[in-house]
């Protein structure tokens, strides 16, 4: 039962969410996302593709 006062969510939106929450924890594994040494954005920004990269790499091998 939803608390009191608190309203119900539903729509596309909201049900798609597990998809982006799942893809953001699975990014705090990496360890170099997760504490940013980097001081330039795109470098961040090359990090991050890698991670994406390796991840969708490893879900098709699996």
């Amino acid at each position: 039962t939803p608390r009191r006062g608190r309203p119900i969510r539903v729509g596309a939106s909201y049900t798609q969410r597990w998809k982006v929450e799942r893809c953001f924890a699975w990014m705090d594994n990496c360890r170099r996302l997760v504490v940013r040494y980097e001081r330039h954005l795109h470098i961040y920004y090359a990090f991050c593709l890698l991670a994406i990269i390796l991840w969708t790499v490893n879900r098709i091998l699996e």
